[in-house]
């Protein structure tokens, strides 16, 4: 559940929503990932990493390195939305050939032909969660064993 780059909560808010729209969805999460003899200073980002487990033909099963940071049953986290005058930030709308853009750095923002205003940027917070599983609940014996069962829409 730890990815510094894509974080869970986006990924289980989109499974909440297809859940709610009807969709037959399907999620596995995993703790952290852990490689061995990966340089110190790319320790921190290997949360994103966790598509290398399907890469690898997961089974989430036994203390291997999918089996061991697998995250069994329901995973829950906060999922916040920017609001900009009370709608949800649109990172499109902000004018970046403006001289001394920065992205981190707000008062250096154009949104939507106007200086951006910090004043007028709430958060919508809200809790999100799924429920992780591995391939064998759905009766596969690996991530690819399941993917080939898979069939295209009429």
């Amino acid at each position: 559940l730890i990815d510094n780059v894509c974080p869970a909560a986006n990924s289980m808010n989109a499974y909440m929503n297809l859940e709610a729209a009807g969709a037959e969805v399907y999620s596995t999460m995993f703790e952290q990932v852990v490689f061995d003899g990966v340089p110190e200073q790319y320790i921190r980002m290997l949360g994103h990493w966790s598509w290398i487990y399907v890469h690898n033909n997961f089974d989430c099963v036994g203390d291997d390195y999918d089996g061991a940071n697998y995250h069994d049953g329901k995973a829950e986290v906060q999922y916040t939305t920017t609001l900009y005058k009370g709608v949800p930030f649109d990172r499109t709308k902000l004018d970046r050939s403006v001289e001394g853009f920065n992205i981190t750095d707000p008062a250096t923002w154009i949104y939507d032909g106007e200086p951006y205003d910090l004043e007028q940027e709430t958060k919508d917070i809200k809790d999100v969660s799924c429920i992780s599983i591995r391939p064998e609940t759905l009766g596969f014996d690996s991530f690819f064993s399941w993917l080939a069962a898979q069939k295209l829409g009429d």
